[in-house]
């Protein structure tokens, strides 16, 4: 068995056989850009990615400066460089001596399209957003068992109110596997018969690769049709995922959601007196104004006596007399002005009233008016009447309107 005397002495070793490699001590790699950072000192730090695995790169500033374009996360590019190893940390890298732009990196191009997607079909509406409880009786989150998240939530919860009930569902919130995991996890809470008020998704910060699980699209139409609110509490405060965007609620670090899914235990009771003020003060309001009614009525002249009402009951009937007696008149003389009236429309459309204008009715021998003189001829007797009495006659010519001419 080969042995090493130190760490320092294994590093060298392993750094020994990079450089002595042909394949590792100059190659090229191409994959896309991520947490590109170039420091005051030139030095550039990235990592270097595809759909499966990332690899950590340095370019010193001798050869950064060289360069004919900026290095920026998402770029898809090919390094030349070599393997090596990190004495400080035992970290494996990539020392980049150049590098050549090839285009925009898929992820990132992947993560455009389904936002655009998504928004166009409405998943991030904030209309769609469902409230957040006020005081949740339950709560559920969705993180690792393993990692810190979950220890920073539960301590934040206890530091703001220890009155809290926490279910945990463990999954994974890197990976192939997470998105699975995590829709597993909602449906878990939203099958069970005490369903929590909310759920948390939270994880820690990362890298946009690291982060990628929670751009999934079968994850956010999940959270999108989801019965309990939904807070994300995924990577630091300039993350952002899809899983943000779609969730009711988004809040920059899981510690956040801590702090708002539950009110603070001091400001529940603060306000809990200022209710119990409150109260106090409209009960013995609305006790005092009773009171003081219930007085007046105890006070009230009724109670003296029967006189006092029945005077009150005989006013109010003398009053309604009154009433009934002036309606009556009006009523009365309305209708004698409106008989009156009448009667002189009558009087003057009389017949009797035309007579004494000159004018007459002629009648047969039977009586009946004489209307035109298709109703008489030659010989026959007939009536006129005036105004003042009756004539006799004989009809000694007929002659028709026009033959007089």
């Amino acid at each position: 068995m080969f042995g090493f005397s130190s760490v320092t002495e294994l590093l060298k070793y392993v750094q020994s056989v990079f450089d002595n490699d042909d394949r590792l001590s100059n190659m090229t790699v191409t994959g896309e850009i991520s947490g590109f950072k170039r420091y005051p000192s030139g030095h550039c730090y990235f990592s270097l990615k595809d759909k499966e695995s990332t690899v950590n790169c340095v370019m010193f500033n001798w050869y950064a400066n060289n360069l004919k374009f900026a290095p920026q996360d998402g770029l898809l590019v090919n390094i030349v460089c070599n393997a090596g190893v990190y004495a400080q940390n035992g970290k494996f890298q990539l020392y980049c001596t150049n590098m050549t732009k090839i285009g925009k990196g898929d992820l990132r191009e992947q993560y455009k399209e389904l936002f655009n997607k998504l928004t166009e079909e409405g998943l991030f509406d904030p209309d769609h957003k469902k409230p957040m409880p006020v005081m949740p009786r339950k709560i559920g989150v969705i993180t690792s068992s393993q990692g810190a998240v979950i220890h920073d939530i539960i301590r934040t919860l206890k530091r703001r109110n220890p009155f809290f009930d926490l279910t945990l569902y463990s999954s994974a919130v890197q990976g192939e596997d997470a998105p699975k995991e995590i829709i597993s996890g909602l449906d878990y809470f939203e099958s069970v018969e005490d369903r929590p008020d909310v759920v948390i998704i939270a994880r820690g910060g990362g890298s946009f690769e690291d982060l990628y699980c929670f751009n999934d699209e079968k994850l956010a139409r999940r959270i999108y049709s989801y019965t309990i609110p939904v807070i994300s509490g995924v990577g630091h405060e300039v993350d952002y995922t899809i899983c943000d965007y779609v969730s009711d609620l988004r809040v920059p670090t899981p510690t956040a959601a801590a702090e708002v899914v539950l009110p603070k235990y001091e400001d529940l009771s603060y306000r809990l007196a200022l209710l119990d003020n409150d109260l106090s003060n409209a009960i013995y309001g609305y006790l005092d104004s009773q009171k003081k009614r219930l007085d007046a009525l105890r006070n009230h002249k009724a109670l003296s006596g029967p006189e006092y009402q029945l005077k009150n009951e005989m006013d109010k009937l003398s009053s309604y007399i009154e009433k009934l007696n002036f309606c009556e008149k009006k009523i009365i003389d309305n209708e004698r002005s409106r008989l009156l009236s009448n009667m002189e429309k009558i009087d003057i459309m009389s017949p009797l009233n035309v007579l004494k204008r000159g004018y007459s009715i002629a009648f047969d021998e039977e009586g009946k008016t004489i209307e035109n003189i298709s109703k008489v001829k030659t010989g026959d007797k007939i009536s006129i009447k005036t105004a003042d009495g009756m004539i006799g006659a004989v009809v000694d010519s007929v002659t028709l309107k026009g033959e007089d001419k």
